[in-house]
């Protein structure tokens, strides 16, 4: 929560309500308020936190981000690497096989 009279610091919170209310609220029918209550549970931790990205983590879902988190700089950085030759449609061949497989 911002602190009184500092509205810019509620960005995040005012996304993820958004996202939560067009992406789930909106797309359903719910019986009762635990039923809304179990859905919306079910939304954050299936979808939400697994399958959804996030452009604030690099377009990667939390859990994606978390697992690179947890290899590594020296992981991370090829990873990143490895995504952006795979974006380029470049091949994911290392420079130095590629020096090798060369005649």
């Amino acid at each position: 929560m911002a602190e009184v009279g500092a509205a810019w610091q509620n960005g995040y919170a005012e996304r993820l309500m958004r996202t939560i209310k067009e992406e789930e609220v909106q797309l359903q029918e719910y019986e009762d308020y635990r039923d809304a209550y179990e859905q919306i549970g079910k939304f954050l931790d299936d979808v939400y936190m697994r399958k959804r990205i996030h452009s604030s983590l690099g377009y990667l879902t939390p859990v994606e981000f978390e697992q690179q988190w947890q290899q590594g700089p020296g992981q991370r950085q090829q990873s990143q690497q490895l995504q952006q030759r795979q974006e380029l449609g470049l091949s994911i061949q290392s420079e130095t096989e590629a020096t090798y497989s060369q005649p």
